[in-house]
């Protein structure tokens, strides 16, 4: 969220900001449930890619698109169970592994790409009825998401800005046969269901256009926010240039040359010249 509060700031108060980096870009002008199952396809298409241009990984873990709807379809119609130990109270706790769970594992794993490289391990596991590395997975990506966002302002946010803006026959289509399909709009929606909201502002779904100098940062890897929300923000920017990271998931800034780029960035205040290398 805090690349659409940058390009709303841009918005309302442009002679307020010398220039921005956004990392990670969701506009306010498009709606992350219209994209969510699509953007998570592609950073799971890539990952399997990869696996099948490598020798050793192609030969432990083939077919991993037909082995993972497989599984889909085994927990849509026979939800499993299975015991984790919470690490921080040593409590075991028993979960329903369905569909929607594994789907959600899958995806969240994929933000860091260190941890999308053990799916094809984890999704083994998971067909000898182990899913305690998938598991594991889960409960890292909680954790962070646990630790990074409060629940009542992500609510306040998602309920009001991106929720009302797709149906929930919209967000089905544009699911259909892909590995997430629509859960990610309907955990939201559902969350969403009894938590006043006031309308967004008029205009607030309209694009960005500010000419202040902006570098854009995406992850080639990114399952929530990939390049192509950034290219959207792109179009009202003229004076950004947008680097993407073809390694890196969802945020770039930590990592590579990134902190060199966006301090010369920051120095020039400018986009002239400025090179990811």
């Amino acid at each position: 969220y805090g690349t659409r509060l940058g390009l709303l700031y841009m918005k309302y108060y442009p002679e307020s900001v010398r220039s921005a980096i956004l990392d990670g870009v969701a506009p306010p002008n498009d709606s992350l449930f219209l994209h969510a199952a699509q953007s998570a396809e592609s950073a799971w298409q890539k990952l399997v890619s990869a696996c099948e241009q490598d020798t050793d990984c192609a030969s432990t873990h083939p077919a991993l698109n037909a082995r993972l709807n497989a599984l889909l379809r085994q927990l849509s119609d026979q939800p499993a169970t299975a015991e984790f130990r919470d690490l921080a109270t040593g409590e075991t706790q028993q979960v329903t592994i369905s569909s929607d769970w594994l789907a959600e594992a899958v995806r969240s794993a994929l933000y860091v790409p260190t941890q999308a490289a053990i799916l094809p391990f984890a999704l083994q596991r998971v067909e000898q009825g182990d899913y305690s590395v998938l598991g594991a997975l889960a409960a890292n990506a909680a954790t962070w998401a646990s630790s990074t966002m409060t629940v009542g302002s992500t609510l306040a946010i998602l309920c009001r800005e991106d929720v009302p803006r797709i149906t929930p026959a919209k967000a089905k289509e544009v699911g259909e046969g892909l590995f997430h399909e629509d859960f990610y709009y309907r955990n939201w929606a559902a969350l969403c269901a009894n938590w006043p909201v006031l309308p967004v502002p008029v205009g607030y779904a309209e694009p960005v256009r500010a000419d202040i100098p902006t570098l854009l940062l995406s992850g080639a890897l990114d399952p929530v926010t990939p390049p192509a929300m950034a290219a959207i923000a792109e179009q009202g920017l003229p004076n950004s240039i947008h680097f993407v990271a073809d390694n890196a998931g969802h945020n770039v800034s930590p990592f590579g040359c990134a902190p060199e780029v966006m301090a010369d960035f920051i120095h020039a205040a400018s986009v002239e010249g400025l090179t990811a290398g």
